[in-house]
Formats: C-alpha cells, sequence, structure tokens
C-alpha cells in the first residue's frame, strides 16, 4: 500500500491520531511535548484545531496540564523515551473529556496517540452505577446472593 493510502485510511478514521515529540528538561525528564501533526479526527474528539497546535508545545495548548490528575507528559514520557506502547482511559481536565488512548513510540523521542473519547459512554456507565446503588440501599426487603 503507498503512502497516499495510508493518509486516506488516517484522514477517515474514526480514531483520533496526532504525532509528537517529547521535550525533556536538562536532566532528561519530560516536561513538555510538541504537536508534530494532526489529523481531522484529532480536532473531532478534542475541540483543538491543527493550526492552533502543529508546532506548539501541549502546555502552551493545554496550559493546566501539568496540574491535571493524571500525569499525561509523564506518560507519553515513558512511552517516547523507551520505544513502549501502552493503552489506558483517563480524564483530561484541561480538554473536560474521557478518553481511551493506545500510545506508541515509532523511534525514541517520538511518540502516537491513538485515541477515542468514551465521554459518554463513562457517563452512561456511572448513570447506570448511580442507579443501581440507589436501588439496593431502598430496597425495602432483603437481598441475598446464592453460588
Amino acid at each position: 500500500m503507498d503512502e497516499n493510502k495510508y493518509k486516506n485510511i488516517l484522514d477517515n478514521s474514526p480514531t483520533g491520531f496526532a504525532y509528537h515529540k517529547i521535550i525533556c528538561d536538562e536532566e532528561g525528564v519530560p516536561c513538555d511535548y510538541e504537536f508534530l501533526e494532526v489529523k481531522e479526527s484529532f480536532e473531532k474528539y478534542t475541540g483543538l484545531k491543527a493550526d492552533m497546535v502543529i508546532g506548539k508545545r501541549v502546555t502552551e495548548v493545554i496550559p493546566g496540564i501539568v496540574d491535571d490528575e493524571f500525569d499525561w507528559i509523564g506518560m507519553y514520557g515513558k512511552i517516547a523515551l523507551k520505544n513502549g506502547s501502552e493503552t489506558f482511559e483517563h480524564f483530561s481536565q484541561g480538554l473536560n473529556r474521557h478518553y481511551r488512548v493506545k500510545v506508541y513510540s515509532p523511534e525514541k523521542n517520538y511518540f502516537v496517540t491513538l485515541f477515542s473519547d468514551i465521554t459518554s459512554e463513562t457517563i452512561k456507565e456511572k448513570k447506570h452505577e448511580t442507579d443501581f446503588k440507589a436501588l439496593f440501599e431502598n430496597m425495602q426487603s432483603g437481598a441475598a446472593i446464592y453460588e
């Protein structure tokens, strides 16, 4: 398959795509990353436009990312520096969305993120849990589970 076919697949994928370079401090600790390439799906799932992020650092684009509960820069840095890969789900405080992310490093200091916005399914799961808990707590009779 030629490069144009691969590009077309990425452009039409329902998965967000971004390619980044990790940036480390003087001690070699990841402290930021730069957006090198994003696809239209990235814009759809983040609300961030390509022309506003390409060539910029994540701390410029999402200033509060360093205060996020999850260490996005540290996670991505670990992957980029060790040519690793990982899949995880986390909430992004800066973007106010839940994501399922597959991240991998095609070469040292660089990483690719493939992700989907799972906010609506996460909200539904939490609502079901809350509804079930309320139902169980408000039952007038006892319940038993038999094996």
